[in-house]
């Protein structure tokens, strides 16, 4: 493996210009992007959703005043009921096409602002193309056969990405969620690396209230378990940065917001109950008043910036700075931090220290054919765009980059990063530009980043990621459709 920091260092010297590149929020459409981050606990509101609740006339304080209902079958009579229900469904100017959120997704289910697609519940990335179901297909989190029956179901606020690769849409099928035997657990595709309890009954709260979806709310015939189920999985599993991140981008779509995500204070008022003191909010209306004061300062104003919401420390960064951690200067206090977030648990009147530093430079390498073409330097965290190839091999196909090296294998890479698609650096980086090659005769194919690679009578047949699929041997190189492929026993392949 080739050292890039110690090859490319006098190239790297000489391009030693730090590439100011930032996160795309908006995009040619006017949609916004999914700026947050799966798992990072949102603690403060988006200044989008600020400005619906203003451009609507409506508070928090005006909505939790109203009385929801103890008793579920009463609930859809109940004031705040109507009120959130007219609330969504005024704002609500485009009503999204089924085929459309394909191209949607791309924007409302991406991270940190572009890029790939996350799939809904295992967090694969997937796209963003379009690929007619073959790798990727859209859920209805709400399944059309429990009361959809028009534009409810076509509603891309529940409609999510998912990968076929772990047949996620399949092995949910029409269950009801809820932890009993008999219910869908949504955390079980990923094994609990990402907890989506939360999310999930956020999603069904809102095309209960929306859609007025109320008779199949509940039970293993709806898609809720119970209300006491729906509830303890909003305090277990707290908005995200990504939820609310989503609901800014279906927002810039179709107008309308899911209230239960900026506020889900509201699902216990609805349901006739009191939120959690300790719960943590985006608007932190929920927050317990612990009669200690909690004061959040920055090491530096210049470097980024912090505010209070309640128990919620949030932090802003200011651009080529990062947050790298926190001290707790005065007081007595527990702090749990969450991206660029964190919750205050104070015993005595505290002082909490936010500290931050300068983003550290990455290099990036390029490297086509087994030479290093570029190099530059990335800050850490920053999205760069892939390039094209600035040269291909004769006889060779460009079709990619690879992080490492690929040496002559049977093995499709598990990603090859597509140019021009967004790619986030973290860390110094190589790029390998990634070829297939077709023998004299079409006989057989190699995937390899270097020509070098090529040994003689290779029977490496790869030209596409799915299993015992290959680019056909019977067609010329300007028009290849697959073949099927048997690997024998001594490892070779045989075209059938």
């Amino acid at each position: 493996m080739r050292n890039c920091m110690k090859r490319g260092l006098s190239l790297l010297l000489v391009l030693m210009m730090v590439v100011s590149m930032t996160v795309t929020v908006s995009a040619a459409e006017g949609y916004t992007y999914n700026w947050g981050t799966r798992g990072a606990t949102a603690t403060v509101l988006s200044a989008a959703a600020e400005d619906f609740y203003a451009d609507n006339d409506t508070s928090y304080d005006e909505l939790a005043a109203l009385s929801g209902a103890a008793d579920v079958n009463d609930v859809p009579s109940s004031d705040l009921y109507k009120a959130l229900q007219k609330l969504m469904k005024d704002n609500h100017s485009y009503i999204n096409n089924y085929d459309a959120s394909r191209d949607k997704f791309q924007y409302t289910d991406c991270q940190n602002g572009g890029g790939k697609i996350s799939s809904f519940y295992s967090g694969v990335e997937i796209g963003p193309a379009w690929d007619k179901g073959s790798t990727w297909n859209r859920e209805h989190t709400w399944p059309d056969s429990k009361g959809l029956a028009g534009s409810d179901e076509d509603d891309i606020m529940m409609l999510r990405p998912t990968a076929t690769t772990t047949s996620e849409n399949g092995s949910r099928g029409n269950k009801a969620y809820g932890e009993s035997s008999g219910y869908y657990n949504p955390n079980s595709v990923s094994n609990g690396t990402y907890d989506l309890r939360g999310d999930v009954a956020r999603i069904m709260l809102y095309v209960y209230v929306r859609w007025g979806n109320t008779g199949r709310m509940w039970g293993t015939s709806g898609v809720m378990e119970s209300k006491d189920v729906l509830l303890k999985w909003m305090e277990e599993d707290p908005v995200d940065t990504w939820e609310l991140g989503r609901n800014d981008s279906v927002e810039s779509i179709t107008g309308t917001r899911n209230v239960f995500v900026d506020y889900p204070e509201l699902a216990f008022t609805l349901f006739g109950e009191v939120a959690p003191a300790d719960m943590v909010t985006p608007s932190g209306e929920a927050a317990e008043v612990s009669g200690y004061t909690i004061t959040a300062v920055s090491n530096d104003d210049n470097f980024g910036t912090v505010s209070v919401t309640g128990k919620a420390i949030n932090a802003v960064a200011a651009e080529g700075y990062e947050v790298a951690g926190y001290e707790v200067v005065s007081g007595e206090a527990t702090v749990t931090r969450s991206g660029n977030s964190f919750v205050v648990n104070a015993a005595s009147d505290c002082t909490i220290r936010i500290n931050f530093a300068p983003k550290a430079n990455n290099a990036v390498c390029v490297w086509e054919n087994g030479t290093m073409v570029s190099a530059y330097a990335v800050l850490d965290g920053e999205t760069i765009t892939l390039p094209q190839a600035t040269a291909t091999p004769e006889d060779y196909t460009f079709v990619g980059w690879s992080t490492g090296e690929i040496a002559a294998t049977t093995e499709y890479p598990t990603e090859i990063l597509k140019a021009e698609s967004s790619y986030v650096v973290e860390d110094n980086t190589n790029l390998y530009a990634v070829y297939t090659y077709s023998e004299a005769g079409g006989e057989s194919y190699l995937l390899v980043t270097d020509a070098s690679q090529l040994y003689e009578g290779a029977q490496v047949v790869i030209a596409a990621a799915k299993a015992n699929k290959a680019m056909s041997t019977t067609q010329n190189s300007n028009n290849r459709g697959q073949a099927n492929i048997t690997k024998n026993s001594d490892n070779t392949i045989t075209l059938t």
